[in-house]
Parts: structure tokens; C-alpha cells; sequence
């Protein structure tokens, strides 16, 4: 795997209807983007749910997504947010939206 693109290792056991959930954090590896995948992996416990989580931080990459900032969440392919740092409850109903 490149170094631009780290699978996080979520292994949190739940019940998820449906293809595997996909969340990528995209962002650089500054803080505010660590505050983002601790957010998100602290949402996905909570909801009990598995996720395929991964961080992007290469910015060509990044730029495929077609965001203006960074942090940014996309979850199965669709960008939630971009540019701010969500809070853990926007981020819990992102994913239930995509149950």
C-alpha cells in the first residue's frame, strides 16, 4: 500500500447492510485531519458499525475528489465535508445515512 494512502485497520465488529463501507479521510496528516479520523473512528464504534477506513494524504489524489479544502470525508464514494472538522454526531449520521 502507498504511503499516501494508509489503511487505518478498523476492525470494529457490527452489522452493515449491504458492500462493505468505505470512509476516506483526506487531508495532508496535519491535526485537524487526525481530529477527523479519531471523530470518525470513535462514530463508527459508537454505531457499532464496520467500515474499510483509510487515509489519503496524497494531494494528487486528494484532488480527484474534487474538494477546495481539506479535511474532508467521503463515505462509499460521496463527499460529506470538506474544508472543517465535523463534529462526531454530523459524522455518525453520515454513516447511518449510508446503511
Amino acid at each position: 500500500m502507498e504511503q499516501s494512502q494508509r489503511d487505518l485497520g478498523i476492525k470494529i465488529k457490527g452489522i452493515f447492510k449491504g458492500e462493505k463501507m468505505e470512509i476516506r479521510i483526506l487531508g495532508p496528516g496535519c491535526p485537524r485531519c487526525d481530529e477527523v479520523e479519531k471523530r470518525t473512528i470513535n462514530a463508527l464504534a459508537e454505531l457499532n458499525i464496520v467500515a474499510d477506513v483509510q487515509k489519503i494524504t496524497d494531494l494528487k489524489k486528494i484532488s480527484e475528489y474534487k474538494i477546495i479544502g481539506t479535511p474532508g470525508v467521503v463515505i462509499n464514494g460521496k463527499v460529506k465535508c470538506y474544508a472543517r472538522i465535523p463534529t462526531q454526531e454530523e459524522i455518525s449520521s453520515w454513516i447511518r445515512e449510508e446503511l
